[in-house]
């Protein structure tokens, strides 16, 4: 979504400031200590507001490929 190569869909029905890439959750083992790290986060607002409008949108021939 967003990156003109491998997106499928060409016309988004948003403008992006970038591709529509975003982790919720990552976690890694410190390198040293060997703890679990654990990081979150929210959706953009972006985001959200992009799968509101595709889900609206579900099945509609408007993506042009």
């Amino acid at each position: 979504m967003g990156d003109l190569v491998y997106s499928r869909c060409r016309k988004l029905p948003l403008e992006l400031p970038g591709q529509a890439l975003h982790a919720v959750q990552l976690g890694l083992d410190h390198p040293i200590s060997g703890e679990r790290l654990v990081c979150e986060a929210p959706l953009p607002e972006v985001f959200e507001k992009l799968l509101t409008l595709l889900r609206r949108r579900a099945g509609s021939p408007d993506c042009a490929r």
